[in-house]
């Protein structure tokens, strides 16, 4: 019987777990599509010449950061990254770029 307890218990936690680790990934998903824009307007102030922005990955680095790469004008040598906070971050801080893209747009 505290078989059963034990492993009914150990279910309901690691059930917990996941519906929390669901969560959280749901809520960075929502959030990178809500700041996408965001990116491609301050890429397009910030350098002359961006025609279009491809994002390739999106990562949940931890609770509530994510990380956005991708590259610009469909030149993967082009990349840039951006490291932000949800639900309120400041792309501008944290938005880094390859060297070629900032020799070449700049």
């Amino acid at each position: 019987m505290k078989k059963v307890i034990f492993t009914l218990l150990g279910l309901a936690i690691v059930a917990a777990g996941v519906m929390v680790y669901m969560l959280q990934h749901h809520e960075a998903k929502s959030y990178a599509k809500e700041i996408k824009p965001q990116v491609i307007t301050h890429l397009q102030k910030e350098f002359h010449d961006v025609s279009s922005v491809t994002f390739t990955e999106e990562k949940l680095l931890s609770k509530k950061r994510i990380q956005i790469s991708g590259y610009v004008n469909n030149n993967k040598a082009l990349g840039f990254s951006v490291t932000t906070s949800y639900p309120a971050g400041d792309i501008e801080s944290e938005l880094v770029v390859d060297q070629a893209l900032f020799d070449q747009l700049k």
